[in-house]
């Protein structure tokens, strides 16, 4: 009788062992799908605000290496950043245009430090657009910011 106890209690133990590992192995999946998302959003709004402001690219860096890592919504972590870089369009407003696709797709509009600068904040994503008339240059850059999963 004892020792069909301790059989049941090795077996609850071993079953509660199993679905902790199989709830961390989810979570690993998710936050790596996640932050793949992330990053195809990033490319693809940074792409879009490029295409809506006519903007000629002369300049582009693509996202930073790949860790694995999970999405973060707070000022921590790394960021993996897409830059695109091309000379002011004539006559088309920018910062009013990319606003538009920022808050269509759900961003949060943040006021930048002066008024040829456009911040908007999702879900640990970033995308900056400024307009930098002394340089004659138009600059937009995304960002996830991700820590390595585990941490």
């Amino acid at each position: 009788m004892v020792a069909v106890a301790r059989y049941r209690v090795a077996a609850v133990v071993l079953a509660l062992v199993v679905l902790v590992l199989l709830s961390a192995c989810a979570r690993f999946g998710e936050a790596t799908i996640r932050i793949d998302q992330a990053e195809d959003e990033i490319v693809r709004l940074t792409d879009e605000i490029a295409t809506a402001v006519e903007l000629e690219v002369t300049s582009a860096s693509p996202l930073g290496p790949r860790d694995r890592c999970e999405l973060v919504t707070t000022g921590q972590g790394a960021s993996n950043r897409v830059s695109l870089r091309g000379p002011i369009p004539d006559g088309v407003p920018v910062l009013e245009r990319s606003a538009a696709i920022l808050t269509d797709a759900g961003y949060q509009l943040v006021p930048g430090e002066s008024e040829d600068e456009l911040f908007g904040r999702r879900d640990g994503l970033r995308i900056t657009v400024v307009v930098d008339r002394p340089t004659g240059e138009v600059a937009i850059d995304g960002n996830t910011a991700c820590r390595p999963l585990g941490r």
